[in-house]
């Protein structure tokens, strides 16, 4: 009994000559949310909700090749390589090569190989040093690389110089520059009547 009143005692004059606020910044809290345990000198608080994260973006470096399927919320840049399918509600931006069909938001094509088929939801841009062999559906489309594969947009189809096709387009509206080459059939697609030659 003597020795544990002598460790209370101990313990009383040790803690007495420590100054927690003189050691240990802590954050100021309102009297009315702190509770202090005195024998582990730790405060506690109500707990504060936690915001979860934002879809962020998903990076593939040069120099990784994956096989398998790609799935995100968020957008995804790709400058490996790829053997599966990548589908975002994100954008999409790839700089390497693809063995497998893209599906998302805005889709940016830069020096890559693509073999599969890209769906937009809205743009598809590639450059000339990416090539194609598959479809395209999107909104609007603007090409200045080699493709082998249909296109269809909803909207507007821009094939600049460099551009070689081979295959059909269907768009309400193409634009062909100077030097682009192509080999399939193009089809005008318009919401208003077909004939206009027949009306009355």
């Amino acid at each position: 009994m003597g020795g544990k009143n002598n460790f209370k005692q101990a313990f009383k004059e040790l803690t007495g000559t420590i100054n927690l606020n003189s050691t240990i910044e802590r954050e100021p809290y309102p009297a009315a949310d702190k509770e202090r345990d005195e024998t582990s000198f730790s405060y506690t608080r109500p707990m504060q909700p936690v915001q979860a994260p934002g879809p962020g973006i998903t990076k593939i470096s040069k120099g990784t090749s994956i096989v398998g399927e790609i799935t995100s919320d968020g957008d995804v840049e790709l400058y490996g390589c790829l053997k599966g399918n990548i589908e975002t509600s994100g954008n999409i931006k790839v700089f390497g090569e693809v063995l497998g069909n893209l599906k998302g938001n805005d889709i940016e094509l830069s020096k890559s190989n693509i073999r599969g088929n890209v769906e937009s939801s809205a743009n598809v841009t590639m450059d000339e040093e990416t090539k194609i062999i598959g479809d395209i559906t999107a909104v609007n489309l603007t090409m200045d690389g080699k493709m082998k594969g249909q296109i269809e947009a909803g909207n507007k189809v821009e094939l600049h110089k460099n551009t070689l096709l081979l295959g059909n387009i269907k768009a309400e509206v193409i634009s062909v520059e100077d030097g682009a080459k192509l080999q399939g059939e193009i089809h005008i697609s318009n919401t208003e009547k077909e004939n206009i030659f027949n009306d009355k």
